[in-house]
């Protein structure tokens, strides 16, 4: 089967599924090609992946069974299917469980198959790199581009189910992120920056590097202040990417079904966030690398309201919640890698935002929000957001940024600890920036909350003498910095 189309696979396995009495029967093939690099301690390292592969959900009256295989073979296909059969047979009687999706009509959205990204080579994801690089190294300013990665990937999927659910994808990505620090300084500013696109000529690498080389300078000689109480705090896109993933795991219909989430069933309908916003799950936006008529399980995606003026309109759902939930399904079932800088076609279909939008009736310049800041916090980046506690939203990380004083940004600084819940920084936000940055979550903007619980402290005094001392002899060249 190697050679066969992957519809021709496809359906073979689904009726080889039926064949053996499966009550319904869902096959997922997938093809892809990936150059993927990655840079560690200045190191690049490239390389040429082909993935490809079915993943089988087989239903019985009682449950669904998951199996797959990453190899084309019959012998293997069809075992994978009597796996998922067996797994559906073996499991419980879920009370819960009607049906795998039935087919659902949709307007079509385009992908986007871009050739020159589907040829890309490894000179060509090299050179993505190269190009940052460089605009790093000849910037002069004493940075260097440390870490990240790059990758371009083409692929195509055929999903089918026994019910008449079909969904054709063929697309194209070019996604990277580096990490630049200063060559001039212990402990070294730090700076990151994202990009993904569906052709590799749409990226901007002048933008990127010119980004990472100015993010870098302004976090240049931070330091320690001593600092507790509540605050105005403006938290950067990158970083609110990083309390949207809390926020997106709170909304998601597994969680919410246990209890794991503030964000409860019986919430649907009240005010949970700041009136001046709104929140949506976009998946057909002209601006989403992974834009889609359906979801992974061949449901029609469509646009989420998830809140809308502060109010709870909807969780996310995959078919299984909506039909335990007598609700209908937001298109939002993925088969996604939770983590790394890959796609996993082949993990079981979870739940998961596509493509957040944030809106707002109170939009400014991020340079205007940050003038009516009398005192507080501007943050690019926090540390452990993983750690939080989905039940209650409650979050305690570690940031950088600035400290900011009568409206201007006054110093870097570090040492700093943000803590509070998820609903707290939501009923909080004033206004957003009518800036936005690309980041894996969508094109976010900047958001101003207040009354965030805000610790800084300093090191003790030995220490801070020692490394003053320290950085003095390195600018003057009289010692090399321990990390190149």
């Amino acid at each position: 089967m190697e050679g066969e189309s992957l519809e021709n696979i496809v359906e073979q396995a689904l009726r080889y599924a039926e064949e053996l009495g499966a009550k319904q029967a869902e096959i997922f093939g997938a093809r892809g090609r990936i150059v993927l690099l990655m840079i560690e301690k200045k190191v690049p390292s490239a390389t040429v992946s082909y993935i490809g592969g079915v993943a089988v959900r087989i239903a019985t009256e009682n449950n669904v069974g998951f199996a797959h295989t990453t190899s084309f073979s019959q012998e293997s296909i069809r075992e994978t299917v009597r796996l998922a059969l067996e797994s559906a047979k073996a499991k419980g009687k879920d009370k819960h469980f009607k049906s795998l999706p039935p087919e659902m009509p949709t307007e079509h959205v385009e992908p986007i198959y871009d050739k020159e990204t589907a040829q890309a080579s490894l000179d060509d994801i090299l050179g993505v790199y190269e190009t940052v690089k460089n605009i790093v190294d000849g910037s002069g300013k004493k940075i260097m581009l440390i870490g990240g990665g790059a990758v371009a990937g083409e692929g195509e999927v055929f999903l089918k189910n026994s019910l008449g659910v079909e969904r054709r994808d063929k697309r194209t990505v070019v996604g990277c992120y580096f990490y630049a620090l200063a060559t001039d300084e212990i402990p070294p500013a730090m700076a990151f920056v994202y990009d993904e696109r569906s052709r590799i000529r749409d990226m901007n690498l002048e933008k990127l590097g010119e980004k990472l080389i100015e993010e870098t300078v302004k976090a240049k000689r931070a330091k320690e202040m001593v600092f507790t109480g509540k605050s105005s705090v403006i938290i950067l896109p990158q970083a609110l990417s990083s309390f949207l993933w809390v926020f997106s795991e709170e909304i998601s219909a597994p969680n919410v079904d246990r209890g794991s989430t503030p964000f409860k069933r019986e919430k649907i309908g009240e005010k949970i966030a700041s009136e001046e916003i709104s929140v949506l799950d976009n998946p057909r936006s002209e601006d989403n690398p992974w834009r889609t008529s359906r979801d992974d399980e061949g449901i029609p995606t469509k646009e989420i309201e998830i809140i809308r003026d502060g109010v709870l309109i909807s969780h996310l759902t995959d078919y299984y919640y909506a039909t335990k939930w007598n609700t209908e399904p937001t298109g939002s079932c993925r088969r996604i890698s939770r983590w790394g800088f890959t796609w996993n076609p082949f993990v079981y279909p979870t739940v998961a935002p596509w493509w957040i939008e944030i809106r707002s009736k109170s939009q400014d310049s991020l340079e205007n929000i940050i003038s009516d800041v009398k005192e507080g916090f501007v943050i690019k980046d926090v540390m452990g957001i993983h750690q939080s506690d989905f039940a209650s939203g409650k979050f305690s990380v570690p940031a950088n940024g600035w400290y900011v004083k009568n409206g201007e940004i006054a110093f870097p600084v570090h040492n700093i600890m943000i803590s509070g819940t998820i609903p707290e920084l939501l009923a909080n936000i004033k206004v957003i920036s009518k800036e936005k940055e690309r980041t894996e979550y969508g094109d976010l903007p900047a958001i101003m909350t207040e009354k965030t619980h805000v610790v800084a402290s300093k090191s003790p005094l030995k220490y801070r003498i020692g490394l003053k001392i320290f950085n003095v002899l390195l600018r003057l060249g009289v010692i090399k910095n321990p990390i190149l």
